[in-house]
């Protein structure tokens, strides 16, 4: 109850500053970005859980070294996609849910 009652006094607080078109925008660029980080996530549970992992780790080190900017919240498919191609043992392959084109080098025959 206490966090709703604190981002409510966040959003007042903000919007008093910033007035209503810039406020406007800033709800705006938030929406957005959880989209993002939603997709993301989505994305992110076609792979391994091993993968996943080695993900977030990369996540929390590029949040980190951003000093924990929400903008460094995201990675694209094709960085994601980087992290487990360089995170596979040669006796590992991901398993790919989805078997549509990863960046992989594998044919769709041999996603599991």
């Amino acid at each position: 109850m206490f966090i709703l009652w604190n981002n409510s006094e966040e959003l007042a607080s903000d919007e008093a500053e910033l007035g209503p078109e810039e406020f406007a925008e800033k709800l705006h660029s938030q929406q957005k970005l959880h989209e993002q980080q939603l997709e993301m996530l989505k994305y992110m549970r076609k792979f391994h859980l091993d993968d996943q992992s080695a993900i977030f780790e990369r996540l929390h080190h590029q949040m980190e070294d951003a000093n924990f900017d929400v903008e460094a919240s995201i990675f694209p498919s094709e960085q994601i996609q980087e992290i487990v191609r360089r995170s596979v043992s040669p006796l590992f392959r991901p398993r790919m849910m989805n078997p549509e084109p990863t960046g992989l080098g594998l044919p769709a025959s041999d996603a599991i």
